[in-house]
């Protein structure tokens, strides 16, 4: 909704910062764009849609957007922080049976030269042998996980950013 919202803010005209207050240059304004839009640009207006980035309809749909991705981000937190500390290396049999990532060999593979090409590949590697198997943890790029909080984060950084700089900023027209 937020970039449907935000697409008709760029598509369609917006009032000018210097015509934005004043009534009767916005009245003005309005009639020129009667020209484009004929008898859609009173309810346009009254919903804003010719100044959609300052309706308070968008400040509450940004708003929405902070909430939930930062309740996205603290409930995934703690997950994805355990899944790189301390990742689950020992996994039940039944797992390699439906594992999306598998390589299945008919001949037996000597764990030593498979630990040794892993490390080669810059793997963190860790075996556990048992009688008749030996089962291999490898992990590399572990903080990748990071990627995913730090982009929700980024988008919660961005709004607030427009926040502080709408409050906090002055514009003078030239």
């Amino acid at each position: 909704v937020l970039g449907a919202v935000s697409l008709a803010g760029v598509v369609l005209p917006q009032v000018p910062a210097n015509v934005r207050g004043d009534a009767i240059a916005e009245a003005d304004w309005l009639r020129v764009q009667e020209g484009r839009y004929g008898i859609l640009t009173d309810p346009m207006d009254r919903a804003d849609l010719f100044d959609v980035f300052h309706a308070r309809w968008f400040a509450v749909l940004m708003s929405i957007t902070v909430a939930s991705t930062g309740a996205y981000v603290l409930s995934r937190a703690p997950g994805i922080w355990a899944a790189i500390t301390r990742p689950r290396k020992r996994v039940p049999d039944r797992y390699f049976d439906v594992a999306r990532n598998r390589v299945h060999a008919t001949s037996g593979i000597d764990p030593l030269e498979l630990e040794s090409r892993l490390r080669r590949a810059r793997y963190r590697v860790e075996t556990f042998p048992e009688p008749g198997v030996t089962y291999v943890f490898a992990d590399r790029f572990q903080w990748a996980q990071l990627g995913t909080l730090l982009t929700h984060i980024a988008v919660i950084v961005f709004i607030l950013s427009a926040v502080v700089s709408r409050v906090d900023a002055f514009s003078s027209p030239l």
